[in-house]
């Protein structure tokens, strides 16, 4: 196994993509559901949060330069406690 940490980034930032666009379309799909302007509005503030936090998230993974610091980016995510899976976003088969 080879480590490649830019390769490991980049398929992070993929995942990454692929979720937020996922939750995007449950949001949507969830507002359509909804009956009152009021519960329309906090959701859509409750994505604008949840956008806000993985503009912030992403920039993190793109700027870091150690392990340490992509860990640390995936703080309150989906993946923060599956190691196995981040490192195999890391390792090439050589």
């Amino acid at each position: 196994m080879k480590f490649d940490f830019e390769r490991g980034k980049q398929q992070l930032l993929e995942w990454m993509d692929n979720e937020f666009d996922c939750s995007y379309g449950y949001s949507l799909q969830y507002i359509k559901e909804l009956s009152t302007i009021a519960d329309i509005q906090d959701e859509v503030e409750s994505f604008r949060r949840f956008e806000e936090s993985w503009v912030g998230k992403t920039v993190a993974i793109n700027r870091a330069r150690t392990m340490r610091e992509v860990f640390a980016a995936l703080q309150d995510t989906a993946i923060e406690d599956d190691d196995n899976f981040i490192i195999e976003l890391f390792t090439t088969e050589q």
